[in-house]
């Protein structure tokens, strides 16, 4: 069976975060987060996840979400994902989407 990861970037978010990361879960057997320097209680709500999320800091002020994305994406493979889904396509296509296997393949090379 696929290993599913999520991979999210986050920033002042405690407003819909919680519902947001029940909703990934659904869809996902693992989660890593880029906490960008919140000022709320993001990263409350991401540690109260414990081991089921990987919550990093992101201290970078540019919003490159490419190449961060990527770099998480490849974060995830090197932890045993065989498959990825970004918060983004997760609320957008539905719990279908990953139960499928579609999203984003996680390359070996």
């Amino acid at each position: 069976m696929p290993s599913v990861f999520g991979v999210t970037m986050v920033k002042n978010e405690d407003d819909i975060l919680d519902y947001t990361l029940k909703e990934m879960y659904k869809n996902v057997d693992h989660i890593i987060a880029y906490g960008n320097m919140s000022d709320d209680n993001t990263r409350d709500i991401l540690e109260s996840y414990g081991s089921d999320i990987t919550v990093l800091d992101d201290y970078e002020v540019g919003y490159h979400q490419a190449r961060k994305m990527t770099k998480l994406t490849h974060m995830a493979g090197e932890r045993g994902a065989t498959h990825t889904s970004s918060r983004s396509t997760l609320m957008r296509c539905g719990s279908s989407t990953l139960t499928s296997g579609i999203g984003m393949r996680v390359s070996s090379s």
